[in-house]
């Protein structure tokens, strides 16, 4: 995957391609065999990206699955969608979309776009083991499930307060009754200092 880096590298650099908005500093992404490309609509480009993709194939033997492409226009007129899938004919995803588990948007998330990572971290709650746990054992849980959900998607996207207090509700509800929410007089801390470090008071989880 490297290879295949660097000759877009080399054609970007070489100026083959069609310089991108100087907000996009990457011509592609990778994870693994899973791949993204920034490419403007016009032929040039187009006809260069699939040339550098079955040139790699021949070396390397990893083919391009056009049944599993996803192809995003941003800002494209239908002309250009249409040049888009006349070389590349995968499926049109418009955004907001998902990648590795994270949703992506041009514009600010909307609360249905991140109610999913809501529902997520509520869907892990073992519920039938809450009566067996002690607190110090739903701490650990908490620690090492609950709070390590949303770190993922905070890595690309800036949770809204809204996000953080729905998660901090469902996390603060298992802690202290094991369930989904908690009323006041099930809290033994405030919110704020459960999040503390242990020297300082609290229990380590994180804060948000």
């Amino acid at each position: 995957m490297e290879v295949l880096n660097a000759l877009l590298k080399l054609a970007d650099e070489k100026g083959l391609l069609f310089a991108l908005h100087p907000k996009v500093t990457e011509r592609a992404f990778m994870y693994a065999d899973d791949v993204v490309i920034f490419t403007s609509p016009v032929q040039q480009d187009l006809a260069l990206i699939k040339a550098i993709l079955q040139i790699f194939a021949g070396a390397s033997g990893l083919q391009t699955n056009l049944e599993k492409c996803h192809i995003s226009p941003i800002q494209c007129n239908l002309e250009a969608t249409v040049q888009l899938l006349t070389h590349f004919p995968g499926r049109i995803d418009p955004f907001p979309i998902k990648y590795l588990g994270i949703p992506l948007g041009l514009t600010s998330l909307s609360k249905s776009d991140l109610q999913p990572l809501v529902d997520k971290v509520a869907n892990r709650l073992p519920t039938w083991k809450a009566s067996l746990l002690n607190k110090a054992g739903r701490t650990v849980l908490i620690k090492s499930t609950l709070s390590a959900i949303p770190t993922h998607t905070a890595l690309a996207v800036n949770l809204s307060p809204w996000v953080i207090k729905s998660i901090d509700t469902i996390r603060r509800g298992f802690l202290w009754s094991g369930s989904r929410s908690a009323k006041g007089g099930h809290c033994l801390l405030a919110w704020p200092r459960v999040c503390r470090p242990p020297d300082l008071g609290g229990l380590g989880l994180l804060d948000l």
